[in-house]
């Protein structure tokens, strides 16, 4: 019976590592299981944000001091995400997102310019050449009074020259916007102008963000860790 009794502590200590080393694992499991599952959060979440993003239309409006406004909800992803919806989209915005490394925003915007200005003539010169024929120019210098745009006319028998000039300036928002409670804040960008003449028609953003590469890395890293702990609780 001797024998059987100086077993009992190696016993003891076996079951002292057996049950350090399963709550090492445990601790383990449950960072690499949290973590996945929070990566695969963001993943959804991302996905939801980026549809959103492509189904959104454009908010068009008018801003107090007489200029225009557009928003619209920014794309948020990889190179490759962009370069997805862009393909069947926008050929000028993939070519330029696809050829431009290091890219980290491409924005876009459409706009009109409308100007009803009758012009008037004060002097018209008209002359007779050796044969006889008549011959009549005329050339105006517009400029509008806030100086928004300046423009030449010039009227030469049947032929007509416009030069404009147009002046204004541009102000580029972006903010994050709540959808509601439990819902995913969503990224948006606002283009506003001055110049009264030129109205924003449409807006566009993506917002490059570099790929994550490293979530199976970091799930091996801890099954390294708790293999470690195993061999090392087992020596």
């Amino acid at each position: 019976m001797q024998p059987k009794l100086k077993m009992i502590p190696k016993m003891i200590n076996n079951d002292k590592r057996n049950f350090y080393f399963l709550l090492i694992i445990s601790f383990f499991a449950c960072l690499a299981l949290g973590w996945y599952s929070y990566h695969q959060y963001q993943i959804i979440e991302t996905r939801t944000k980026q549809l959103a993003a492509i189904t959104d239309t454009v908010r068009l409006y008018r801003t107090k001091t007489g200029g225009s406004g557009a928003g619209r909800t920014i794309f948020v992803g990889s190179k490759e995400d962009a370069l997805e919806v862009l393909k069947t989209s926008d050929s000028k915005a993939y070519q330029a997102v696809k050829n431009t490394s290091g890219l980290r925003n491409y924005t876009d915007m459409k706009t009109v310019t409308r100007i009803d200005t009758v012009v008037k003539a004060d002097t018209v010169y008209m002359i007779k050449d050796s044969t006889g024929k008549l011959s009549y120019s005329l050339v105006k210098d517009i400029q509008e009074p806030k100086k928004w745009y300046t423009a030449k006319v010039e009227v030469k028998n049947d032929s007509v020259g416009l030069k404009l000039s147009m002046h204004d300036r541009y102000q580029i928002i972006s903010h994050d916007k709540s959808n509601g409670l439990f819902k995913p804040k969503s990224y948006v960008i606002s283009v506003e102008n001055e110049n009264p003449y030129v109205t924003i028609t449409d807006v566009k953003s993506f917002e490059i963000q570099p790929k994550n590469k490293h979530t199976a890395i970091k799930i091996g890293g801890v099954v390294a860790i708790s293999a470690a702990a195993f061999l090392l609780l087992h020596k």
